[in-house]
């Protein structure tokens, strides 16, 4: 299945995984524009949130990482269309924050956005009981015959 028929395909999942994906690039960028200002709490913060983004929406990085059993039991738990929701609505609540200190953080904006839009896609996938189906263009088809 290419981009294109994923797209249409109306799985909640896919969707989700496409604005975590986002998600992960403003949270870095977010992170590295405001390392030295009066927000580096929330940099390390958003650094933190995409690193754990990244183990959860790309499988490539599953394959290619050495990690050990707690690592992989925190993978698996987050699994499910329900928990990933419940993740990315307090990921975003935290980035929700950076408003409290000042409006002009835009990075960490957008990230919020984007948790917030892959959360609500987890949760509407976990209520129609969508099976999560990963992106293939992130790594998803590691089989036999694969690249890695």
């Amino acid at each position: 299945m290419g981009f294109i028929e994923e797209l249409k395909s109306g799985n909640g999942t896919v969707y989700a995984q496409w604005g975590g994906l986002l998600s992960i690039i403003f949270l870095v960028i977010g992170g590295f524009s405001n390392l030295f200002s009066s927000l580096i709490v929330f940099a390390f913060i958003a650094w933190a949130e995409a690193f754990i983004m990244i183990l959860l929406e790309i499988p490539v990085f599953q394959k290619c990482c050495p990690h050990g059993p707690r690592v992989q039991a925190f993978v698996k738990y987050f699994e499910g269309n329900y928990l990933r929701a419940v993740l990315y609505v307090g990921f975003s609540v935290l980035m929700w924050l950076t408003l409290t200190i000042s409006s002009s953080f835009t990075f960490f904006i957008l990230g919020a956005l984007t948790t917030a839009f892959s959360a609500f896609c987890y949760g509407i996938a976990g209520l129609k009981k969508q099976e999560r189906q990963p992106s293939t263009l992130t790594g998803a088809n590691l089989g036999p015959g694969s690249l890695l």
